[in-house]
């Protein structure tokens, strides 16, 4: 491993940290077509709101590692999201990781495609992931 290889890993490994002393991060969808970028806020994303929308509980990060693009990472868990119903029609456009509190954005990111959720059991799944200098 070269010296700025070190560097990145322990700077996920120390995101991760500082990440478990503030309050659990949660993972939200947004559903406006907002680009993403170093000055989105929290603000600048509607949060979805199809039938049986909820976030899920807190994201607990695994350990950096390097990935196949030789790029350190971490990742959390996935989540699944499923409509229950059909009366609030949803186009996902991305997925956010923001503080406990919700005042905070953390990361943001575009889903390739916008994924709609027009119909009872339409969803997707998310994995929330940082690679570092991205």
């Amino acid at each position: 491993m070269t010296s700025i290889q070190r560097l990145r890993k322990a700077a996920l490994d120390r995101l991760k940290a500082v990440g478990a002393e503030l309050a659990a991060p949660l993972l939200l969808l947004f559903k406006n077509d907002v680009e993403v970028g170093p000055d989105t806020e929290f603000v600048d994303l509607e949060e979805a709101d199809f039938d049986g929308y909820a976030r899920p509980a807190a994201l607990a990060f695994g350990a950096s590692f390097q990935n196949v693009d030789d790029e350190w990472e971490i990742d959390a868990p996935s989540s699944l999201f499923i409509a229950s119903g059909d009366t609030t029609p949803n186009t996902i456009y991305g997925w956010a990781i923001v503080t406990a509190a919700g005042d905070n954005l953390l990361i943001a990111e575009r889903l390739e495609e916008p994924v709609a959720i027009v119909a009872t059991f339409d969803g997707l799944t998310v994995q929330p992931r940082f690679i570092y200098g991205r």
